[in-house]
C-alpha cells in the first residue's frame, strides 16, 4: 500500500492542479464583477451628490429670502446645509479614498466621519420640525409661543451640538498602521497604510455602535413614523371638517345677526356695462371648492419629506441594526440614504407655492436677461441681416400709426380724447369697482365663517 501512494499522488496531482485553477478563476471573476459593481456606484453616487449639492444651494438660497422667514423655513434651511456638507463631504472621500499617502489616508477618514456627523444631524432636525409642525396643528395657542423663528434658530443650534458630541468619539476610531501587501501584477510588495481600531475604541467600540444605532436610527424614526401618522391623521381630519362646513354653507346659508344670508338675499355686483349701456349684475358663486391655504401646503410637504426620509433610511438602519455583512445591500443602502439627501428641492417646489414664486423670481429675471443679451450679442456678431429681417417682420406684421410730438415741452402728445377712449376708461374703471367689492364680500364671508 505505502508503494501505491506516489502512484496514487502522481495521478492525482493534474486534477488538484485543474481545481486550483478553477478556484482561482472564480475568484478573479468575483474580483472582476465586485471591482465592476464598486465602479458603477462610485458613478452613480458622484452623480447623485453633484446634484444634490447644487439642488440644496438653491433651497437655501430661496429658503432665507427676507419674505420667507418662518420658523418652519429655519429648519429647512439647516437641514438644507447639512445636506450639501454632507454631499460635498462624500464626495472629497471618493477622491481621496484610493490614495496611499498616509496624510491623505487620514485625511480621507476624517472627512467620512465629517459626513456621518452631518447625516446623523439631518436625522434629529427631521425629528424635531416634524414634531413642531405637529404642535401648530394640532395646539395652535401653544405654538404661538414655541414655534417661533428664535426658537427655531436655539433647537437647531442644539441639535447640532448634541450630534456633535456624540459622533465625536468615532473620530478616534481607527489609526492607519503601515504594511506590506504583495501585488500580484508584479510580484512585489509595496508599502500600504491599512486602518486598524485603536485601543480606546476596542473596549466601547461595540457599546458605542449599539448606542449609536439606537439614537439616530432606532429611536428617530419611531417618532418620525408616530408624529407623521398623527400629522396625517389631523390633516385628513381638518379636511372632512372644512368639506363639511363648505357643504353646510352651501346648503343652509350663514346665520349672522338673525339674518340668513342665502344666493337670494346677497347682494348683487355690478359686472359691467353691455352694448345698450345697462348694467348687467351677477350673483356671487357659492357651490366653491375649499381652498387649500399655504400652511396646509406646508404640512402636506413636510409630510411628504418625512415620508420619503424614513422609507429610504430604513435599509440603512436594517444594515447597521442587525450587522448584515451583504456587500451590495450595504452599497444600496448607502446610495438610498444620498438619494434622500436631493430630493427635497422636489418636495418644496411641489407642495409650496411661495417656494415656486420666488424661485421664479431670482431663477427667471436673471435667466431671461441672459437670453437677452445672448440675442443682442447674436444680432450685432451677424450684423445687420438679422436685424434687417427683424425689422422687417415686425414692420409687416403691426402697422404703428405716427405720433406727434409736442414742442412745448419735448413729450409725446397722444392727441384729443376720443369718445371710444372715454369708453374703455370708464369699463376699466367699472371692473375695478366690481373686483373690489368681490374682494370686500369674500373678505366679509370669511370673517363670518371664522366666528
Amino acid at each position: 500500500m505505502l508503494r501505491l501512494l506516489p502512484v496514487l499522488a502522481l495521478l492525482l496531482a493534474p486534477m488538484c492542479r485543474a481545481a486550483e485553477n478553477l478556484t482561482e478563476c472564480e475568484k478573479r471573476n468575483e474580483t472582476a464583477a465586485d471591482s465592476t459593481l464598486i465602479f458603477v456606484f462610485n458613478c452613480m453616487s458622484s452623480v447623485v451628490s453633484l446634484i444634490g449639492v447644487a439642488a440644496n444651494i438653491l433651497n437655501m438660497v430661496i429658503l432665507t429670502r427676507s419674505w420667507m422667514k418662518s420658523s418652519t423655513n429655519v429648519y429647512l434651511t439647516v437641514v438644507s446645509a447639512c445636506d450639501t456638507l454632507h454631499l460635498s463631504a462624500y464626495l472629497l472621500f471618493l477622491l481621496l479614498r484610493t490614495k496611499q499617502d498616509f496624510n491623505l489616508k487620514t485625511l480621507s477618514f476624517f472627512v467620512l466621519r465629517c459626513s456621518s456627523y452631518f447625516s446623523n444631524a439631518t436625522v434629529w432636525l427631521t425629528t424635531t420640525f416634524t414634531i413642531e409642525r405637529f404642535i401648530a396643528v394640532t395646539k395652535p395657542i401653544l405654538s404661538q409661543r414655541f414655534c417661533t423663528v428664535g426658537k427655531a434658530r436655539l433647537a437647531s443650534f442644539v441639535n447640532l451640538l448634541i450630534s456633535l458630541l456624540l459622533t465625536l468619539p468615532s473620530f478616534f476610531e481607527f489609526k492607519f498602521m503601515p504594511c506590506r501587501v504583495l501585488d500580484p501584477k508584479t510580484r512585489s510588495y509595496m508599502k500600504r497604510f491599512e486602518p486598524k481600531h485603536t485601543v480606546f475604541f476596542k473596549s466601547i467600540g461595540y457599546y458605542y455602535e449599539l448606542f449609536m444605532a439606537v439614537m439616530f436610527l432606532a429611536l428617530p424614526l419611531v417618532l418620525l413614523i408616530v408624529f407623521n401618522s398623527l400629522l396625517i391623521f389631523s390633516v385628513v381630519k381638518a379636511t372632512e371638517n372644512r368639506k363639511f362646513l363648505m357643504r353646510n354653507q352651501n346648503s343652509y346659508g350663514l346665520h349672522t345677526g338673525g339674518v340668513l344670508l342665502t344666493s337670494g338675499s346677497v347682494p348683487r355686483i355690478p359686472l359691467r356695462k353691455a352694448s345698450d349701456g345697462k348694467t348687467q349684475f351677477a350673483k356671487p358663486v357659492l357651490n366653491r371648492k375649499p381652498v387649500v391655504t399655504e400652511q396646509q401646503r406646508i404640512t402636506i410637504m413636510l409630510i411628504a419629506v418625512v415620508m420619503s426620509f424614513v422609507l429610504f433610511l430604513t435599509p440603512s438602519a436594517v444594515n447597521t441594526l442587525m450587522n448584515t455583512k451583504l456587500k451590495n445591500f450595504s452599497m444600496a443602502a448607502n446610495f438610498l440614504v444620498l438619494f434622500n439627501s436631493t430630493l427635497n428641492f422636489v418636495f418644496y417646489s411641489l407642495f409650496s407655492v411661495k417656494f415656486r414664486h420666488t424661485f421664479k423670481l431670482l431663477i427667471g429675471k436673471p435667466m431671461t436677461t441672459t437670453l437677452c443679451l445672448i440675442r443682442e450679442k447674436v444680432q450685432t456678431r451677424f450684423g445687420d441681416r438679422c436685424c434687417v429681417s427683424n425689422c422687417t417682420r415686425r414692420s409687416e406684421s403691426s402697422q404703428v400709426e405716427p405720433v406727434v410730438k409736442d414742442g412745448t415741452n419735448g413729450f409725446l402728445d397722444p392727441g384729443p380724447e376720443t369718445p371710444k377712449m372715454k369708453k374703455n376708461l370708464s369699463r376699466a374703471l367699472l371692473q375695478r369697482h366690481s373686483k373690489r367689492a368681490g374682494q370686500r364680500l369674500a373678505s366679509s364671508n370669511q370673517s363670518v365663517a371664522h366666528t
